[in-house]
């Protein structure tokens, strides 16, 4: 079984899958402390916004036109919703990987411990 590091929920209203993230909607954890911060862009967002900074585990709750594969995502730069609340509408550049010839790369989100 594949397993998250972050768990959302979709939810179904008139027949029609829609995301919701309550947790990173209800605020943030800063430390050991929880900051209480409603931010109701979680709440229903556009599944093609929210792909860029939510990959679900099983591709069919993408919610998208068009399928991305995990490869892919990890390549985008990270981009918040708060991004497109701001009216920005794209990105450049579109991958968010930097490649260095002759030098070791690291994953910085999922980079193990040593």
């Amino acid at each position: 079984m594949k397993k998250s590091i972050h768990e959302y929920n979709v939810i179904k209203l008139d027949n029609k899958w829609y995301p919701m993230d309550s947790t990173w909607g209800a605020g943030s954890v800063d430390g050991e402390k929880f900051d209480k911060c409603f931010n109701e862009i979680y709440f229903l967002p556009n599944p093609e916004l929210l792909i860029t900074s939510h990959f679900p585990v099983d591709d069919k709750w993408q919610l998208t036109k068009e399928k991305y594969s995990l490869e892919e995502f990890l390549k985008w730069p990270i981009i918040k919703l708060r991004f497109y609340d701001y009216g920005f509408k794209s990105l450049e550049p579109k991958e968010g990987l930097i490649e260095l010839k002759n030098s070791n790369i690291q994953n910085l989100l999922f980079m193990e411990k040593k």
